[in-house]
Order: C-alpha cells, then structure tokens, then sequence
C-alpha cells in the first residue's frame, strides 16, 4: 500500500514538473492566433511623386486585423475612398504591432509597399504604390476634390483608436 501511494505522488509531482517546464514564457515576439487589432480614425496625406500634389483622405477609417501572420489593412474615407491591403504581421509585443504591407488587394490587386505601425493607443500608416489613381479632397477645409495618378505615398500619422 505504501509503495502504491508512493508511486502515485512521485507520478503527480513528475507530471507537474513536466508541465511546469514544457509551458512556453518566453518573449518570443512572433505573432499567432487571430485578432482584430482595432479601428483608428484620422486624415491622412496623399502625394505623387515627385511630390507636385497633395491631396486629403478625411476621415478615414483604418481597420487592422490579422490571422497568424497575414494582416488585413482596411481603409476607408472621404470622398468615397476604400481600399484594402494585405502584409506579413511581423511583431507582437506588449503594446506594439508592426505590419509589412506588400499588397493592395481592393479594389484592384497591385504591389504595395511600406508599413503599419500601432503603438499603443495610436496608428502610423506609410503606403507606397506605383501607377495608380486616387479622387482625394483638395484640402482638409474645402469640398473641392482633385485626381492624383501615378507612384503614390500615403501618410497618415498618430490615428488614434475608437
């Protein structure tokens, strides 16, 4: 009987300590699972290059969510503006996330380039695409709109978090 229960509580203590061991607590920065990383609003500036125009997207609506590691970038505003992308979540770690852009894939599919970042509370969006055409306000304070085509650069700083 006492060799039983001995072999028992050896058994249950050999149990713990390899589930203690086996659990992962590192800091491994690598992203995994799935998860909407929220919705930031703000305006964001639009030009060509070599820079001659500039235009607004307001209100814009910049929704981030990701699936292991491929994100979703989805951006919408005024006037009419809604585009998606798609990139590789690269970092995940506590109250950062950093996303490679490398494809618009609405509403046409098309190489993209640049990055997401989401610090906090906060949205830092840079895309950059060549030979394309954006209708964009002409200033955050008209109605007016204006056309830009060519290699374009998307800014959009400090969005903050619904």
């Amino acid at each position: 009987m006492k060799t039983s229960v001995r072999n028992l509580f050896l058994g249950m203590m050999l149990t713990t300590v390899l589930l203690a061991c086996g659990s992962d607590d590192s800091n491994d920065p690598t992203p995994g699972g799935d998860g909407n990383l929220g919705t930031y609003v703000g305006n964001i500036q639009v030009s060509d290059d070599p820079q001659t125009d500039l235009g607004y997207i307001l209100n814009a609506r910049v929704t981030v969510s990701h699936s292991g590691s491929t994100a979703t970038v989805k951006i919408t505003g005024d006037p009419g503006f809604d585009r998606e992308y798609t990139g590789t979540y690269t970092s995940q770690v506590e109250g950062y996330h950093d996303i490679n852009l490398t494809k618009q894939t609405k509403p046409v599919e098309k190489v993209a380039g640049d990055r997401v970042s989401i610090i906090d509370n906060e949205l830092t969006v840079v895309i950059n695409l060549a030979g394309d055409e954006v209708t964009l306000r002409d200033s955050p304070s008209t109605d007016a709109t204006l056309k830009i085509s060519g290699k374009l650069q998307m800014i959009g700083t400090d969005l903050l978090k619904e």
